[in-house]
């Protein structure tokens, strides 16, 4: 038996430190590229049902009321209605009254909807979101400015449409679909296709209201 007060307490040795340092350095670097996509697939996710739960919500609401109530999007940090800027927050209002039915919901990390300009310079012209051209569209859509919570007095631009109180929209029905498509800002382009490779498009019905989502 050891003498009693030989028993110490061992501690890591600067080698020991230094391997243990090594093997989490290389980890993280095996990891990281992995997280980021993961990250922005759960936020595009979570975006598209913010969306479509918005959706559901005004046209709930527009049948309870038995009034029309408007889905805005935003363009946060502009004036006027700018196409080839992205819209990166919504959220219902009632327009009789002039009221906002809930809080302004922001898209979640670098989620952001497309604008009607493509931002990829290959091909510029490709339409991803009809259900924002306001200069297309005008004769349905719905645009102008309102003054944000916690904005002071910044006019904010928005493009909007309209659930009707039979829950149907004001959207008529065109020979294209309603859609807007949803994707991380910040994930690499598809030459080909002008979208990144992982974007979710939602589509709704002018004559039921109802909403649908796709994925690639």
């Amino acid at each position: 038996m050891p003498a009693a007060g030989t028993f110490r307490n061992r501690g890591f040795t600067l080698v020991e430190l230094l391997t243990v340092m090594a093997v989490m350095g290389i980890l993280m670097v095996l990891t990281v590229p992995a997280v980021g996509p993961l990250i922005q697939s759960y936020n595009l996710n979570r975006a598209a049902s913010l969306v479509t739960d918005e959706f559901t919500f005004a046209r709930q609401s527009a049948l309870t009321k038995n009034t029309d109530v408007e889905v805005r999007f935003y363009q946060i940090g502009l004036t006027v209605y700018t196409p080839g800027t992205p819209f990166q927050a919504f959220r219902a209002y009632l327009p009789a009254q002039a009221l906002a039915l809930d809080k302004i919901s922001y898209l979640p990390g670098q989620a952001i909807i497309s604008s009607q300009a493509n931002p990829h310079p290959d091909n510029p012209s490709t339409t991803f979101s009809p259900l924002l051209e306001y200069n297309t569209f005008s004769t349905v859509l719905s645009t102008g400015t309102e003054v944000l919570p916690g904005g002071g007095t910044t006019q904010t631009a928005y493009v909007s449409f309209r659930f009707r109180a039979t829950g149907g929209t004001n959207l008529v029905p065109v020979t294209s679909p309603w859609y807007l498509t949803l994707y991380s800002a910040n994930a690499p382009i598809n030459a080909s296709t002008s979208l990144p490779g992982n974007y979710v498009t939602i589509q709704v019905d002018p004559a039921s209201g109802s909403a649908r989502t796709y994925r690639p």
